[in-house]
């Protein structure tokens, strides 16, 4: 079902850089002020093309002409043939040592109606314009979408694997995080080229990050064809295949930090969802305690939430059920219901993100936020199952991690 091709990879030179760790940045929406400010303002970064410097239009001009500058003094050059290329990431969680490995290649772009190519979630609009001008003036992929799909046979895995022995071409630790450890090899024979792209025809793949950037090829695409029905380079978008067995693939918390227009008595909510919920003040200190309440919740097959306001902490749990069955998706009951109810009483103002526990809980006692509302992430298998029957999550779902780096394998186009 899915078509996808090896390609000639834009590369750092490799005689000029043998070293890459200062190179690399994390997806452009993940980079920090932090980042910006240190390890990423190296002339040679990827961030200078990805996040390009300028006011207004300008910056998409500074970006083609930086990146014209590069591939003109061999900065970046295009690898001499068409692979696939793996990429292998070693981190840390907890104290545990992790990896997954994934497959670099393009994916032919369709339309999500097709069926071969699913969203989890519903996307904004500002990010895919900024990202749109930049595909046009650079038509490069510097990103990565991040898929997954399956094979339960492990045959492409197979493949994979049979390289890992060699000596990778990139062995790193990116500056911008330590824990982390990047390994790539390309696949060069060209009957396990092959088999590669005959396997994925039988597959379909379930975009888990870069919604924004897949959509925004879409949209390239589509205009393209409006002056030629021509296949083209443009037909298709650098992709990373995971393939979602892997133990150490989970989808990670991402909370909810709330300010509202007048929050003076959360104890109203509190009498009107006490049909519904089992509410409790609990002793919560910090972030390690946060987690250890999730936890709890999951163990117990138990849909939870802890409220962490000012003057109190409360555990929120849902009644009536019944722990031999599924519980109700964490994610859907705070959407469709409590968020709902809270935005009717207090009307909600702003709603912020973070994945840090310990983050959010200092924005509610410096007061800026008024609640933080923690939560467990959905599985991997309750994302599956919600999407390829059709279904779409929330915004801000799910967060993959660790993701790849952005500037090891680019696409010109």
């Amino acid at each position: 079902m899915v078509d996808i091709s090896p390609f000639r990879g834009l590369i750092y030179n490799e005689e000029k850089f043998q070293d890459i760790s200062d190179k690399v940045s994390p997806p452009y929406d993940v980079i920090s002020e932090d980042d910006r400010n240190n390890i990423l303002c190296s002339r040679e970064n990827i961030s200078n093309l990805i996040l390009p410097s300028g006011n207004n239009d300008e910056k998409y001009t500074n970006a083609r002409n930086l990146l014209k500058e590069w591939i003109d003094k061999k900065i970046l050059i295009q690898d001499c043939r068409e692979f696939y290329y793996i990429l292998k990431i070693d981190f840390e969680l907890n104290g545990e040592k992790k990896k997954i490995l994934g497959l670099i290649g393009l994916t032919g772009i369709e339309p999500y109606s097709s069926g071969k190519i699913l969203r989890h979630e519903k996307t904004l609009s500002a990010p895919k314009k900024d990202r749109y001008n930049l595909l046009e003036a650079c038509r490069t992929n510097f990103g990565l979408i991040y898929t997954i799909y399956h094979d339960n046979e492990k045959n492409i895995d197979s493949i994979m694997r049979s390289y890992l022995q060699k000596k990778p071409f990139r062995d790193f630790c990116p500056c911008y995080d330590s824990s982390l450890s990047f390994k790539a090899w390309k696949i060069s024979d060209k009957k396990d080229i092959h088999m590669i792209t005959e396997l994925m025809k039988t597959k379909s793949i379930l975009i888990a990050d870069g919604h924004h950037r897949y959509e925004t090829s879409l949209m390239y695409m589509n205009e393209t064809k409006k002056s030629s029905k021509d296949p083209g380079p443009q037909d298709f978008v650098l992709t990373l295949f995971m393939e979602s067995g892997q133990e150490d693939i989970k989808i990670y918390p991402t909370y909810r930090s709330i300010n509202f227009r007048d929050l003076s008595d959360i104890g109203k909510y509190f009498a009107i969802a006490k049909d519904k919920y089992t509410i409790k003040p609990v002793n919560i200190k910090n972030g390690a305690d946060i987690k250890t309440a999730l936890d709890k919740f999951r163990e117990d097959n138990i849909t939870g939430f802890i409220f962490y306001l000012k003057d109190g902490v409360h555990s929120v749990t849902l009644n009536n059920q019944d722990s031999s069955v599924n519980p109700e998706i964490d994610i859907y009951i705070l959407h469709n219901d409590i968020l709902k109810e809270l935005d009717r009483l207090y009307n909600i103002k702003d709603i912020s993100f973070n994945h840090n526990e310990d983050s959010i809980i200092d924005d509610v006692e410096e007061a800026v936020s008024d609640l933080g509302i923690f939560l467990n992430p959905p599985t991997i298998n309750e994302m599956e199952e919600i999407c390829y029957s059709g279904g779409l999550m929330p915004q801000k779902s799910t967060f993959f991690w660790p993701k790849p780096c952005t500037g090891l394998v680019m696409y010109k186009f």
